[in-house]
């Protein structure tokens, strides 16, 4: 039945054949990808704090309660860019709590240095 729902054969299925080799990856994601994570995340949280402040602000034709129907398109936009350059530009540290926690505590040996094992 397996075959008759896709070209590739069975056999070749279970032999592991019918997929490309995947590229090697490491699980553990990059310092720079980090940190641009937990900016990003940083940004979603100021977006969130700032809509309803900005919203307010404007006397709800941000949101599209009342006034053009586009002010909702830029009410959105206008938080999305401020949120994204309070989190670059330093935000409220969210960033770098965020950065801390995902960080490794130990960093994996370097290729060909023997570990050394602490004894209790």
């Amino acid at each position: 039945m397996l075959s008759a729902l896709s070209p590739v054969s069975t056999s070749r299925l279970l032999a592991g054949d019918a997929l490309p080799p995947s590229p090697p990856h490491s699980l553990a994601p990059s310092p720079p990808g980090i940190r641009r994570a937990a900016e990003q995340f940083e940004a979603i949280i100021l977006r969130q704090l700032l809509a309803p402040a900005l919203d307010s602000m404007a006397g709800g034709s941000l949101s599209g309660n009342s006034g053009p129907a586009g002010g909702a398109v830029y009410g959105y936009l206008l938080t999305d860019v401020l949120a994204q350059a309070m989190s670059q530009g330093g935000g409220f540290g969210f960033a770098d709590i965020i950065e801390h926690q995902l960080s490794p505590k130990n960093p994996p040996p370097a290729a060909g240095k023997p570990q050394k094992h602490s004894q209790p």
